[in-house]
């Protein structure tokens, strides 16, 4: 996380702290370095990551303030002692703002997403040692390897593999379909709005 991105959160949280004890649902982030989309799975630069990872989207695992991997929409996962699947449990109650339900399908096309012909996710030549995802049952999948790699749960854990709906794919850019508990409804910059949902 960048230094600004700290200095913001922590001044945000300020305000919060100190306003008024009145009911909010909506929130305005203003950064210095705008991103050219919403879009962190399509080769995104920096500040897509920076904006939209943990507020927008949500990943498998996320990184601890030593760098380790931890639960996020997994709860736990295991290695095959030859380091070439993984079984992940996943978090069960999670939807998206549309109400589709989070489950073992949506890692399977998330992940595939990522790795298909053609695709511009700048982790697309890391994430081709993915073989295949099975679906176990919509709490559990298994992702298996072409080769060992003990690091998979660090890889996940990047803005690039973040967890996606196949209704929303396409739209990405400027209209996310968020999980956390901030549905962006429009994005404006000093040139006039760019994009509203």
């Amino acid at each position: 996380m960048t230094r600004l991105l700290r200095c913001l959160l922590a001044g945000l949280a300020l305000c919060l702290c100190i306003a008024p004890a009145s009911a909010r649902d909506r929130i305005v982030v203003a950064l210095q370095l705008e991103p050219p989309t919403l879009d962190p799975t399509s080769g995104a630069a920096a500040a897509v990551k920076e904006v939209s990872y943990h507020t927008i989207y949500e990943g498998l695992t996320t990184l601890d303030t030593t760098g380790r991997a931890i639960p996020l929409l997994a709860t736990s996962w295991s290695m095959a002692p030859d380091a070439r699947s993984y079984l992940f449990h996943l978090r069960g109650g999670v939807t998206f703002q549309d109400g589709t339900a989070f489950d073992a399908k949506i890692v399977a096309f998330s992940l595939m997403r990522a790795i298909r012909p053609g695709s511009t996710n700048s982790m697309a030549e890391r994430l081709a040692e993915i073989a295949g995802v099975d679906v176990i049952d919509p709490h559990t999948v298994r992702i298996r390897l072409s080769q060992p790699d003990a690091s998979l749960p660090l890889l996940l854990a990047w803005g690039d593999c973040v967890m996606i709906t196949p209704a929303s794919a396409d739209r990405l850019r400027l209209r996310p379909l968020s999980r956390p508990a901030f549905r962006p409804s429009s994005w404006s910059s000093p040139a006039g709005s760019r994009a509203s949902g």
